[in-house]
């Protein structure tokens, strides 16, 4: 088979599939459209209540309260500044030199030190350009270099 015989049969067979979805999804628009187009009757009144329904006792009532009183802890839509306090040693980052082979230092307190090694009870997590990790027990935080 040449090619323009293969670009013709396969155009024919990709027809065929797409009028077999077409016809698929109007035989599945008809069998929908005749169980929705059930005419609406207004028999029974607004107020009454249906059998489904159920009806409000002190039980459920006091149910739904405690489900409202669940505590579900941090709302991760509503930010607030922590506001912690830092009474330990103070902590200057005067310097942080990259490498090539990507290890970094950083001159802290008049100390040089790398990614492990402890200052004023924080150790070095990680080194980045502007800026330096570090942690104690469950409390992180960068500390930046000074502004000029």
């Amino acid at each position: 088979m040449d090619r323009k015989k293969k670009e013709i049969f396969i155009t024919v067979i990709l027809g065929v599939i797409l009028l077999i979805a077409i016809s698929m999804n109007l035989k599945r628009l008809k069998s929908t459209k005749k169980t929705t187009e059930t005419p609406l009757s207004i028999e029974k009144p607004a107020t009454e209540v249906s059998s489904k329904s159920i009806k409000a006792n002190a039980d459920v009532i006091a149910l739904q309260k405690q489900r409202a009183n669940l505590v579900w802890g941090r709302d991760p839509f509503f930010f607030t500044q922590a506001k912690k306090v830092y009474t330990g040693q103070k902590l200057f980052l005067k310097g942080i030199s990259l490498g090539k082979d990507g290890k970094g230092y950083v001159f802290v307190n008049d100390q040089i030190l790398t990614v492990g090694d402890v200052v004023g009870g924080y150790k070095v997590m990680e080194i980045k350009k502007d800026r330096v990790l570090l942690k104690k027990g469950s409390d992180t935080f960068y500390l930046g270099l000074p502004e000029e």
